[in-house]
């Protein structure tokens, strides 16, 4: 390792600025989350924590959490405490957009800022950060997957070995950022591509040399997590089809790739994942989309046509690499957390205007400032975006609450209630009418932003919240068959006669 490389990084003046943009814009975006202690349906069952505090881990495929979870939990502690869990993802962050300006070779010093700004604050991660419980863990597997890239770029046959350790550490931390990875490679080629002397075969190789770390990464990925399957004694879940990942027919994957092709093009001009909620954000992504379209042009007119033929080729790639998590959850629900891969969307007119030679030198000035202009207005509309999930997120956790006190004002009032009862409730989704959430209509839902009147996190929900210990929250089949009498004659919370006290326990028909 050259320690003097990483020693004049960290002097460098412009990384310096990019490592404290990310830390600013960071703390601007989630400084709401981490003092409100905001919970969604995962947090809330993760609070206060405690072993396996860190969310699932081998079971879905995540053998590297497992790892580092319950080697913290023995050495420190696994406790969903948002403001620490916070800090210590924005600074995985700024690290990571670091790495990323040495990997690109950025030279114009506002684009070191604007690096920071758009990584730290981007929807993937704001929808991270409503699983404060995990987020550093998920922030580091992002940092992985960067450092993989640049371990690729900067090294042979032992960088690459690198590079494929670290991105099936990354993908055994989160598998949604491997196409993070993909994304940057192709960035990478392009920036090779426009500001190089590399010849046709030169270029040829690196693109086959990263694919082979993209490859290699995958395969280890898929050995150790083997060999952690054998050693906890487990195997694979069904959430999400991770027991499925990798298995694609041959009639699948046309289908698949024609899909990230529509996503990406969608994009300027629908809501993909809150990618895109405001028209501010289609406009922008349409004024990224008309910079790479001149680009293409600029060469093509400068006679340049290797490059041209080679940028093509490159954005060719482009949208399948950056949406790959389609391919790998075929038939899985893709949310904006598991978008990371479409930050390189962002990341492509800096590339691009950064390496461009244009010899007009007020287009190519006018270029830049457009691309810098571009990611300016995206950073500030996601801030105020990150601020009003957290904002709704915290009137539903309200709301939440005091349903919950309610119902258990109306059961301790039951007639005979008697506190050594247990408490059934006999369903898993409460279906209330008068219930209603405002702020589910604002237009800047992420994925994840939900306090769930849910089986899932009830208990969780009921204990946090409301001091109360309820030893059950459904009953199974055997149960409720000992009290179908009695709840056949019962109506629907929060109806009259909906709660009940029986000789053993206080119902609660939901359903």
């Amino acid at each position: 390792m050259d320690f003097g490389y990483i020693k004049s990084c960290v002097y460098d003046k412009r990384v310096q600025k990019c490592f404290w943009a990310a830390v600013f814009f960071g703390f601007f975006s989630y400084l709401y989350c981490f003092v409100n202690n905001l919970n969604n349906y995962d947090n809330i069952a993760c609070t206060p924590g405690g072993a396996g505090g860190y969310g699932t881990g081998i079971l879905s495929g995540r053998w590297m959490l497992s790892i580092l979870g319950d080697f913290i939990d023995k050495w420190w502690g696994n406790y969903n405490i948002p403001i620490f869990n916070g800090v210590v993802a924005i600074l995985f962050l700024a690290l990571a957009a670091c790495v990323l300006t040495q990997i690109f070779e950025v030279e114009n010093e506002f684009f070191y800022i604007l690096f920071g700004g758009i990584t730290a604050v981007f929807p993937a991660v704001a929808s991270g950060m409503f699983f404060t419980y995990t987020i550093h863990y998920y922030m580091l597997g992002v940092l992985f997957a960067v450092i993989g890239v640049w371990c690729a770029k900067n090294g042979k046959l032992i960088g690459l070995v690198c590079c494929g350790l670290l991105l099936a550490c990354s993908l055994g931390i989160y598998q949604a950022y491997y196409p993070l990875a993909a994304g940057v490679f192709i960035l990478l080629l392009i920036k090779i591509t426009l500001n190089s002397d590399c010849s046709l075969k030169q270029i040829i190789i690196l693109g086959f040399k990263y694919l082979a770390a993209l490859i290699l990464g995958y395969v280890f990925y898929r050995v150790i997590l083997s060999l952690c399957l054998n050693l906890y004694g487990t195997a694979l879940g069904d959430y999400q089809g991770i027991n499925e990942m990798g298995k694609i027919s041959m009639s699948q994957l046309p289908v698949l790739v024609l899909q990230t092709y529509k996503q990406f093009l969608k994009l300027p001009f629908m809501d993909y994942m809150s990618i895109t909620a405001t028209r501010v954000l289609k406009i922008s992504v349409l004024g990224i989309y008309i910079i790479t379209l001149a680009s293409v042009i600029i060469l093509a007119l400068q006679k340049q046509f290797k490059k041209t033929a080679l940028l093509i080729l490159f954005l060719a790639f482009f949208p399948t690499a950056v949406n790959l998590i389609i391919i790998m959850v075929p038939n899985g629900e893709i949310y904006t957390l598991m978008a990371m891969g479409l930050l390189s969307v962002f990341y492509l007119p800096l590339v691009l205007a950064d390496n461009i030679n244009i010899k007009d030198l007020k287009m190519q000035k006018s270029v830049k400032t457009l691309a810098a202009v571009i990611l300016c207005v995206c950073i500030l509309n996601y801030v105020w975006l990150n601020n009003g999930n957290y904002r709704g997120l915290y009137y539903s956790n309200k709301q939440l609450e005091n349903y919950y006190a309610t119902m258990y004002t109306r059961i301790k009032s039951a007639e005979n209630y008697r506190q050594d009862l247990p408490v059934k409730l006999i369903g898993k989704e409460i279906d209330d009418t008068s219930y209603f959430n405002n702020w589910e209509e604002t237009p800047f839902t992420y994925g994840g932003n939900k306090a769930q009147l849910n089986a899932y996190s009830r208990l969780a929900s009921i204990r946090n919240y409301l001091g109360y210990y309820s030893s059950e929250v459904t009953v199974g089949s055997e149960e409720y068959e000992k009290y179908r009498s009695e709840i056949e004659k019962m109506s629907r919370y929060p109806d009259y006669g909906s709660v009940k006290v029986v000789e053993d326990a206080v119902l609660v028909r939901i359903e």
